[in-house]
C-alpha cells in the first residue's frame, strides 16, 4: 500500500491538514499501482484479463469466438507461432502445443501433406482451421486418424492397432487399415 506521508519530515506527520491530504493522494497512488500491475500482466498472454485478449484477437485479426479464456489465448499463442515460415516441423509443433500426438507426411510431387493424428478425440475443426491459416495456399491438406489403443471387452483387455479413413474436406478420402 502506498504511503505517501512516511516520506515526509517529522513535523508534518503530525499535522491533521496533511494527514487529511495524504488519504486521497495515497487512495490515487494505490490505483496507480493497481493499474501499473494490470499493464504488466496484459503484457502476456497467459496471465491476460478478457480485455487483453480481445485485443490481442483484433490485432491478430482473430474473431471473437464464444469459447473458453484458455482456448482463446491457445488459438492467440498458436497464431503467434504460426508466423513463422510454413514448415512440416513448425506446423508439427503448432499442432502438438493443442497435447496433441500427431505427424506430417509431406507429398511434395503432388504439393500435399498429410497430417496424421495418433489419438481420439482430437477437436478437429479447431485444429483444421488453425492448419489451413498457417500451409502455403499451394498446397492441399488431407488428415487420418491412425492410433494404437487398449479396449476392454467382457473381463478381458485385447490391444488393437487402429487404422482409420480419412478425409480431405473435399469428398476424397480412403482406407489406411483395418483392426
Amino acid at each position: 500500500m502506498a504511503d505517501v506521508g512516511q516520506n515526509l519530515p517529522s513535523y508534518y506527520k503530525k499535522s491533521r491538514y496533511i494527514k487529511a491530504l495524504n488519504t486521497p493522494v495515497n487512495a490515487e497512488f494505490e490505483r496507480l499501482y493497481e493499474l501499473i500491475e494490470m499493464f504488466m500482466k496484459n503484457r502476456f498472454i497467459d496471465s491476460a484479463d478478457e480485455d487483453a485478449v480481445r485485443e490481442y484477437e483484433k490485432s491478430l485479426g482473430i474473431s471473437e469466438i464464444a469459447d473458453t479464456i484458455e482456448v482463446r489465448k491457445s488459438l492467440i499463442k498458436t497464431r503467434l507461432r504460426g508466423t513463422q515460415t510454413s514448415t512440416r516441423a513448425n506446423l508439427k509443433a503448432v499442432i502438438e502445443s493443442y497435447s496433441i500426438l500427431a505427424d506430417i507426411s509431406e507429398d511434395i510431387p503432388n504439393y500435399s501433406f498429410t497430417v496424421i493424428f495418433h489419438q481420439p478425440n482430437v477437436p478437429e475443426s479447431v485444429i483444421k482451421n488453425i492448419i489451413e491459416d498457417l500451409k502455403p495456399a499451394h498446397l492441399s491438406v488431407t488428415y487420418s486418424y491412425e492410433y494404437t489403443g487398449t479396449f476392454e471387452f467382457a473381463e478381458s483387455e485385447n490391444e488393437y492397432n487402429i487404422g482409420v479413413g480419412f478425409a480431405d474436406g473435399n469428398g476424397h478420402g480412403g482406407y489406411l487399415g483395418n483392426i
